[in-house]
């Protein structure tokens, strides 16, 4: 193992075979694996995989799963909407909002009645 005082966390050296770089950008708002545990070291995102011996760190451009579970031992715990958006934070996003649920139905209400208008001409006999 490697001390990364830049990271304030213990390392592992080994690689893990078949692991292929995941975009934080594309996994925005995942499903968490229930083996998961949300913590927050140094106000960093991770993911602790204790059963797995195994930690992920979310705060940089792709996941990083070289960090080690022991330096998520007494980091605080988060619930999965202060995980995600802490990870928002890290990375400048702006916070995931609910849409708005009026704009929503007048916009589902728009998209039915331009429906039922092409249904309607295309049903309608057409004289020339």
């Amino acid at each position: 193992m490697v001390v990364n005082a830049a990271d304030r966390a213990v390392m592992t050296g080994d690689p893990i075979l078949g692991w292929q770089p995941k975009k934080i950008l594309d996994c925005l708002d995942e499903p968490i694996p229930n083996a998961g545990d949300l913590r927050a070291l140094d106000g960093r995102p991770c993911i602790l995989f204790g059963m797995l011996n195994n930690a992920e760190d979310w705060s940089g451009e792709y996941v990083n799963p070289s960090l080690h579970p022991f330096a998520l031992i007494d980091a605080p715990k988060l619930t999965t909407p202060e995980f995600w958006a802490l990870v928002r934070k890290a990375h400048g996003l702006p916070e995931r909002r609910r849409p708005d649920t009026h704009v929503a139905g007048e916009r589902l209400k728009e998209l039915h009645e331009r429906h039922l208008r092409a249904s309607n001409r295309l049903l309608a006999p057409r004289y020339q």
